[in-house]
């Protein structure tokens, strides 16, 4: 016997189709869900999907309570989030190398906020390749002081620590949500995309920033401050499609919830 009526049915239809909004299973994720007060030296492990083992080197960041928000492409954020004050770094390997040797997309995405504006200071998310300082730097993106190639008061991305860097507007001190798109291709240039603060819309459209290199590869993650300001990080994801590192409803699904929300309205007019 069909114990629900018409109307909930295709109320309960719309439900299970929103609910497939989510994110897919990414490769690796860290949302800094660890003991407020301590050092980041040391937390997480080999054990967690993705990753080669704990963040390790500088003891120079400290974790808080809360977290950071970002826009509705950002995933519901959850756990502490991280904050680096004076100068340093702090990295976490992967636990396999990515690079174009095969031809694949990868996605990332993140929340980071500034404490300050301040020029000169160095406030940055990396990638590195085979070491944990600058020579082994392959991609830059926050405040990067002379490293961005232009003006420092503005956030800039930069890959393979040379000239080819690109603006993605004026800093501030709000906590912002990036996406990286990775674009490695076998035998071809690498090109990377990049948006700040992008709706779901805006995440279905171009990017902010491009930037075209011959070669990128990458094994490790790194958090850098330099100078008397402080970079707080949160909510880390990174993933083999979009839907990995932000919430992008399918075109099938939002057809379905069309679907429904017609079939509702027919419903309620012969009513």
């Amino acid at each position: 016997m069909n114990i629900y009526p018409f109307k909930t049915q295709i109320l309960f239809s719309v439900v299970f189709v929103l609910g497939g909004w989510v994110f897919a299973a990414p490769i690796a994720i860290d949302q800094f869900d660890y003991a407020g007060g301590e050092s980041l030296s040391g937390k997480g492990s080999a054990l967690d999907a993705g990753w080669g083992g704990a963040w390790t080197s500088a003891d120079w960041n400290v974790l808080s309570g809360g977290s950071l928000t970002g826009t509705d492409a950002t995933s519901s954020v959850a756990g502490n989030l991280v904050v680096g004050s004076g100068s340093g770094r702090v990295y976490r390997e992967f636990d396999t190398t990515y690079s174009d040797a095969t031809t694949q997309t990868l996605y990332m995405s993140f929340i980071r906020q500034d404490s300050s504006t301040v020029a000169s200071r160095y406030m940055a998310f990396e990638l590195n390749f085979g070491g944990n300082h600058d020579s082994f730097r392959t991609f830059q993106l926050g405040a990067l002081s002379a490293d961005g190639g232009g003006n420092p008061a503005d956030v800039w991305a930069r890959a393979n620590n040379d000239t080819v860097s690109e603006t993605l507007g004026a800093r501030n001190t709000h906590a912002e949500f990036f996406v990286v798109e990775f674009n490695l291709v076998n035998g071809g240039d690498d090109t990377i995309n990049i948006w700040r603060n992008p709706t779901t819309a805006e995440l279905l459209s171009s990017a902010d920033a491009s930037i075209t290199v011959d070669s990128l590869s990458f094994d490790r993650v790194a958090l850098a401050s330099w100078g008397t300001s402080s970079l707080s990080m949160d909510e880390f994801r990174f993933g083999t499609s979009i839907t990995d590192v932000a919430v992008i409803p399918e075109g099938s699904s939002l057809m379905l919830v069309g679907l429904a929300l017609g079939t509702l309205l027919i419903w309620r007019r012969r009513k």
